[in-house]
């Protein structure tokens, strides 16, 4: 039976727009869980977003519809039947922290670049209005504004808007240095934490993302940790090799 993963759309350089969606992909494709995505543009009906932006991803498993926990859930499982070495999210108080902190914060982090830095926008909805014929502009705006809305539940309250992308640096900057003495995040072994805080470096990586690239580059015990996340959960379908 061939399973489906239902995605936010994609652009030219990676997966999925989503991190949450790029963070389930990588998940899988490390656990070996069989799927084909299906990449989703937009609803039929714009009132629809919001409950898209929501749900997804969402993964049609054995005829059934799993979301995020039960996808998480599925994988810890098939790791386990595979033996192929996993730390949960949840092994300590510390990594579950962590990995809140990773799927929520991080998230929100990344959508007030995408949608409210000006030349990142700007880059971003040029890439996506070149390769969809199906998407116009104020479909993007209104997919940006959206997401704002939903993001304001998840953004650091700790900084001010026009200090996100100093943020971001900033945070480079210290997993670089945590990376300096671990092969993975945890130390020896592979951690659901790893995806989850791969997932925001690997969208930041997009040369769409015009602040980041090269740091990222630059940044040695990073990029190696990136590359080693990379080369363990890539598939036929990933679009940009770090």
């Amino acid at each position: 039976m061939k399973n489906e993963l239902y995605i936010w759309f994609t652009d030219s350089y990676v997966e999925t727009i989503s991190i949450k969606c790029l963070f389930m992909m990588r998940l899988l494709n490390y656990c070996k869980v069989d799927y084909s995505p299906r990449w989703i543009l937009l609803p039929e009906e714009m009132k629809h977003l919001e409950v898209e932006l929501k749900q997804l991803p969402i993964l049609k498993y054995e005829d059934k519809a799993l979301t995020a926990p039960s996808i998480i859930s599925l994988c810890k499982d098939s790791a386990l039947k595979n033996d192929i070495s996993l730390i949960p999210e949840d092994n300590s108080l510390a990594t579950r922290i962590l990995f809140e902190w990773a799927t929520t914060n991080l998230v929100g982090l990344y959508t007030g670049l995408l949608c409210n830095e000006p030349k990142i926008k700007e880059r971003v909805f040029k890439d996506y209005l070149s390769i969809y014929d199906q998407i116009s502009e104020p479909h993007l705006e209104k997919v940006s504004s959206t997401m704002l809305r939903l993001n304001s539940q998840t953004d650091d309250i700790s900084v001010l808007s026009n200090l996100k992308v100093e943020l971001a640096l900033e945070l480079l900057a210290g997993f670089d240095q945590h990376m300096n003495s671990n092969k993975f995040w945890l130390g020896d072994k592979v951690s659901i934490c790893d995806f989850a805080l791969f997932s925001f470096c690997y969208q930041l990586y997009n040369p769409q993302l015009v602040f980041f690239r090269d740091v990222i580059k630059k940044s040695e015990n990073l990029y190696q940790w990136m590359k080693r996340i990379d080369q363990l959960s890539r598939s036929d379908f990933s679009k940009m090799k770090v």
